[in-house]
């Protein structure tokens, strides 16, 4: 089975002025990542301790909610 979300680059984003900084180690991507909100680190912190979640992506994209462009925080593959 080929791991999707291995072929993705999360967004390059700029951090939000004002924003928290969450500098943190994901076993399960390999790799340092940076969360700029407390709800983010959460996401984060839920799908590393999730065994069935195999790997993740952070700012995998954008969606649009009531016609406010929004970003997905997180992406998990189960």
């Amino acid at each position: 089975m080929v791991d999707v979300l291995r072929s993705f680059e999360p967004l390059t984003l700029p951090r939000p002025r004002g924003a928290h900084r969450y500098d943190v180690f994901s076993p399960k991507v390999g790799r340092r990542l940076t969360p700029y909100r407390r709800g983010a680190f959460e996401a984060w912190l839920m799908l590393e301790a999730d065994p069935s979640a195999k790997s993740l992506l952070e700012r995998p994209c954008f969606v649009a909610v009531d016609g406010q462009r929004c970003i997905v925080e997180f992406w998990g593959n189960v």
